[in-house]
């Protein structure tokens, strides 16, 4: 009888401390244990139970980058796994009018020239070259790359601090122009860090190694958000490489002359490549083909009924020779797919 509330009250605690769960919680989420807390805001308290990145600065990639070989100098490869063709908000682009069919069937063949939309590398004369459309970071540190990732910035803030930022990339404005550094280095000290332990010795056994800050950016740049800024760009570059006149020809653009797909992707294959040659060697291919063909008007707007055949005859003289490594392979390979 004396007894009885005592027994009663430790069976009561037993049951008591069988419900609870703040210490578990709380150590997943980073909060004191002891639960002496005496309010929550419910908002903020249901923050604290949302999914977290598990690749937070690509800690998931692991030992995925090889080593590869370009003339005599060794760095880094990742050939990435998503292809363009493969971009899953395709529909919804080209639904809501920010981008036109033919010009998704242009990007995803003219794509395959370049690389997936999460591949990097850094091996040849840039610092680094990342994307399908192969943006780099110039051997100064500026260059398209850093102009992308500074846009990204401008349009999601947040992503840029947690995907960039709090992981050792930033993006750096000085003398107007984009700078990307990584623990505060750029230039040709930023090159050397990103290709330390990517040399002849890894290269020959074909190791897969680890690199930090190329996982953070290879996880970066898989992101969503960031795989739509990768989109949208490349028809923004689309749309400027068909409205640059030739050389000689400055009263028509490129599209005037090239309409089809196949015709449009080969100059965008240019432009993305060797950007200052397009003008002058497109002009130098209209030249020779009026000299080839002395009656047909320089104005494309009166080819009319033969104008199919007439840009034929112009791509034949123009992909091949295109001031651009590998131009004629890469003008087959789009002629293949188109």
């Amino acid at each position: 009888s004396g007894s009885t509330p005592h027994l009663n009250w430790l069976a009561e605690k037993q049951r008591i401390r069988q419900m609870c769960w703040w210490g578990e919680v709380a150590a997943r989420i980073g909060l004191p244990a002891h639960g002496e807390v005496y309010h929550f805001h419910p908002v903020g308290l249901v923050a604290n139970f949302l999914v977290k990145d598990e690749c937070a600065c690509g800690c998931c990639f692991g030992a995925k980058f090889m080593s590869t070989r370009y003339g005599q100098q060794y760095g880094p490869v990742y050939w990435g796994n998503l292809k363009l063709a493969d971009f899953k908000a395709w529909d919804d682009l080209v639904n809501t009018g920010m981008v036109t069919m033919a010009e998704r069937i242009i990007l995803v063949a003219m794509s395959e020239n370049e690389g997936n939309l999460d591949a990097l590398q850094s091996y040849d004369s840039e610092i680094l070259t990342a994307g399908a459309m192969q943006k780099t970071i110039n051997p100064q540190g500026a260059g398209e790359l850093p102009v992308q990732v500074y846009e990204f910035k401008q349009k999601h803030p947040d992503l840029y601090q947690s995907l960039f930022a709090d992981c050792g990339w930033e993006v750096k404005t000085e003398n107007r122009k984009k700078y990307l550094y990584y623990d505060g280095v750029t230039g040709s000290e930023l090159k050397v860090l990103l290709r330390q332990g990517f040399n002849q010795t890894s290269f020959e056994s074909k190791a897969k190694l680890i690199s930090k800050p190329l996982a953070v950016f290879a996880h970066a740049i898989n992101t969503s958000e960031y795989i739509v800024k990768q989109v949208l760009d490349f028809v923004q570059r689309l749309r400027a490489s068909i409205s640059i006149s030739p050389s000689g020809y400055n009263l028509w653009v490129i599209g005037d002359y090239v309409r089809s797909n196949f015709g449009r992707s080969v100059v965008l294959d240019h432009h993305v490549n060797r950007p200052g040659n397009v003008a002058g060697d497109f002009g130098t291919a209209v030249k020779t083909f009026l000299i080839n063909n002395p009656t047909v008007s320089e104005n494309p707007a009166d080819w009319g009924e033969d104008h199919a055949k007439h840009e034929a005859a112009l791509l034949e003289i123009y992909g091949p020779t295109r001031r651009m490594t590998d131009a004629d392979l890469r003008y087959q390979s789009l002629k293949g797919k188109l």
